[in-house]
């Protein structure tokens, strides 16, 4: 039997909810939206720290994906979305780094994003001001957590740069990711089956990316740059596991998934559907083993 900490249940159904209405709302189909929530619940890293994680490891996903939520709607100009919508995104942040401040980067990265999309939707003066200073003040406070203390944190050694790259690669090294990662028993981060739609949703980000960076999809420059600051920042603010400061990788991580398998089930035709429900037959049993 599974046990689970009540406030970790509830951190987790709000990660699968947020999770379901970003996939839904950036793949336009509910059925994504539901298997993106699924895939997130049955990913070990995220059951296993479910289970066993404190608060300060979980709270991050909510904050980052509810940050997510409020800056696509106003970038796709939702109805609920208001002036203070992308203000709100920034007090998001700011909780993030105030709840674990190793997530100081990913905080960072995602700030400047939400400059750039208040500047290329033309937010009011006012708004546009308190995001402007919200992200230099989220900014600041990253880098001085960082550097050295402030209040009760105490000081984050930075790392020498060999050593943090090396933990930086051996992060994303497949091995780690779908076989066996520290401190998850017999798995690895994600399942085995989803490493081939990650793949395909990587590639796919990434060539969208790089063919036009100015207009490139928010949502994935969202996933790339987060998994990104987020990976590097828990290089360089303690050593490993590096996931226990990097757990919004794993829902991040899932929306690559999610876009590889649609690419595969519009794109390869039969043999992308037949491989898919290999896949998910294999990921069923390998999620009944792992959890």
């Amino acid at each position: 039997m599974i046990a689970v900490r009540p406030l970790a249940a509830i951190i987790a159904t709000a990660d699968a909810l947020l999770l379901y209405a970003l996939a839904s709302r950036q793949f336009k189909r509910p059925e994504a939206g539901w298997a993106a929530a699924l895939l997130l619940l049955l990913t070990p890293a995220h059951a296993y720290f479910v289970r066993t994680g404190s608060p300060r490891i979980l709270w991050p996903i909510p904050l980052l994906l509810g940050w997510a939520l409020l800056v696509t709607a106003y970038h796709r100009q939702r109805p609920w979305a208001s002036a203070w919508t992308l203000p709100a995104s920034i007090v998001l942040l700011a909780v993030t780094v105030a709840i674990q401040p190793s997530s100081a980067v990913v905080a960072a990265a995602f700030g400047i994003l939400t400059l750039l999309v208040a500047r290329r939707t033309r937010a009011g003066r006012f708004a546009a001001a308190a995001i402007g200073w919200g992200v230099l003040a989220v900014c600041g406070i990253s880098l001085t957590l960082l550097i050295g203390p402030v209040g009760s944190f105490r000081s984050v050694a930075w790392q020498r740069a060999a050593t943090v790259a090396d933990w930086f690669w051996t992060f994303l090294l497949p091995s780690n990711l779908f076989v066996r990662a520290e401190p998850i028993p017999a798995c690895g981060l994600f399942l085995s089956f989803a490493a081939v739609p990650m793949a395909v949703g990587v590639y796919t980000a990434a060539k969208a990316a790089s063919a036009d960076p100015l207009g490139a999809n928010l949502e994935n420059l969202i996933v790339l740059v987060g998994s990104t600051a987020a990976v590097f920042g828990a290089a360089v603010t303690g050593v490993p596991p590096l996931i226990t400061r990097a757990l919004i990788v794993v829902p991040l991580g899932v929306l690559l998934s999610i876009s590889g398998a649609i690419v595969m089930w519009r794109q390869w035709r039969l043999a992308g559907r037949v491989a898919l429900a290999t896949l998910g037959i294999g990921g069923a049993v390998q999620a009944f083993l792992c959890l």
